[in-house]
């Protein structure tokens, strides 16, 4: 066979293989089977994620692929006039999941941003806080490019928020992980709201410079001061740690972030997955010193709380929440000897659901789900939602993503940026209404 001819054959062959893989990772992204294996399950997240998620990046390569085979004669054989009807299901399929990722997500959060306008009305929407869903090309634009950046946000690069004291005992090398970065407008008013973003990462990896969410460069973008926090990871340290050091990064921000045009008196939190664990345990702890050693008098008050998928069921309270999984976070996470001797503690000091009933004081809530999940029980995250509402007076909204994976956040899609349209709405509301004077720390007394 001529070298070209044999090209050509090759290049057929791998267009039907990679428009098959594709059609059979779209079917498993959108119909996940119910498997326990976690690297299974990892994988079934990242595949998620790729034709989900950065379904405008894949239909591009896609038609990459196409001009490459075409140039190659592929189409002129019989095996490329078969792939033709391959191709075209693809590229008909990613791009109703376009679709569908922006249709299904703007009636999740409609329903929720009505009832903030219901319930926040008295202030946010005399202030004209709320808008419609963004339906415009610079919003379809950003959709397509996974990493997209606003060109007028600066961005503050690793900042250390501890003390040199501190530094000094947990050792240089521990610096890197004990910094932060602050984004926001080159101009805009002289005291904006301030959101702490805590990435995710199950507590042992992961970076804020690699884990800069959308949703981060979106609120810098909209007038909010963005603090992206690292903080020390396991198994270098135990929980509660992570937590401490999230506080002490709170610490950094009353003392500093009026430099950098922020409002140290209204501060939000954020966070995904473990950082949304560390997130909601910052909100259910408020100023409690035993997470506050050395800066006991630091006013560590949160303003509003927003957790995409967060870990929150450490005991199996839920009913949802894996044991094996509870059993890894006791032993690898907290250096507890087992689940079993330890669930109290657990109770106590590390799981969301159960600091609900001992918080002195619960801020607005805004949690974010999937539906297709794989890391993090859907079930659990509901339980806490149910719990959080049961608290008199509680401000809590909830809104649920169809098909939606872990990390569904993790590229600009069109899923994220509607997320990123509801989280603005639900933090300027509360800002508005703390501006407004309806609460000057809007929380709940028990």
């Amino acid at each position: 066979m001529h070298p070209t001819a044999y090209l050509t054959v090759l290049s057929s062959i791998w267009l039907i293989g990679a428009q098959l893989l594709g059609l059979i990772c779209i079917y498993y992204a959108f119909f996940p089977p119910n498997i326990q294996n976690p690297i299974a399950k990892w994988g079934l997240m990242s595949s998620g994620l790729m034709f989900q998620e950065a379904t405008g990046t894949v239909i591009l390569a896609n038609w990459w692929l196409v001009i490459a085979a075409w140039w190659l004669g592929v189409f002129d054989t019989t095996l490329g006039k078969l792939s033709i009807s391959l191709v075209t299901t693809s590229m008909l399929t990613l791009s109703a999941i376009f679709c569908h990722g922006y249709i299904t997500s703007r009636i999740a959060v409609v329903k929720e941003v009505q009832r903030m306008e219901m319930e926040l009305q008295s202030s946010a929407s005399r202030l004209g806080v709320f808008d419609s869903v963004p339906i415009s090309l610079p919003f379809f634009l950003q959709s397509v490019i996974p990493y997209w950046r606003p060109w007028d946000v600066m961005e503050h690069r690793d900042i250390t928020y501890v003390t040199d004291e501190e530094l000094r005992q947990f050792g240089r090398s521990s610096e890197r992980q004990l910094q932060l970065d602050v984004l926001h407008r080159t101009s805009g008013p002289a005291k904006r709201p301030v959101l702490i973003y805590i990435h995710g990462g199950a507590w042992q990896f992961g970076d804020k410079r690699l884990l800069t969410m959308p949703v981060c460069w979106y609120m810098a973008s909209h007038n909010w001061v963005v603090v992206n926090i690292n903080y020390r990871l396991s198994p270098n340290v135990l929980y509660p740690d992570h937590l401490i050091d999230a506080k002490r990064a709170l610490r950094w921000v009353r003392e500093n972030i009026h430099k950098y045009g922020g409002d140290p008196d209204f501060v939000a939190v954020s966070g995904g997955s473990a950082g949304g664990h560390i997130a909601s345990m910052m909100a259910l702890t408020q100023n409690n010193t035993a997470f506050q050693p050395g800066f006991e008098n630091t006013d560590t008050s949160i303003s509003a709380c927003v957790g995409y998928y967060p870990v929150v069921d450490m005991t199996g309270q839920s009913g949802y929440a894996h044991r094996n999984a509870n059993e890894w976070f006791a032993r690898a996470i907290c250096g507890l000897p087992s689940f079993a001797t330890s669930e109290s503690w657990l109770r106590n000091n590390a799981c969301p659901i159960s600091a609900v009933a001992t918080a002195e004081s619960i801020p607005p809530f805004l949690v974010l789900q999937g539906d297709n999940d794989e890391l993090v029980p859907t079930g659990s995250v509901r339980h806490f939602v149910k719990v959080l509402r049961k608290k008199e007076g509680a401000l809590v909204y909830y809104v649920e993503f169809p098909r939606a994976h872990h990390a569904f956040d993790a590229f600009s899609s069109p899923r994220a940026n509607v997320a990123n349209w509801a989280v603005a709405e639900f933090l300027n509301a509360v800002h508005a209404r703390w501006v407004d004077g309806a609460a000057k720390r809007p929380a709940v007394s028990n």
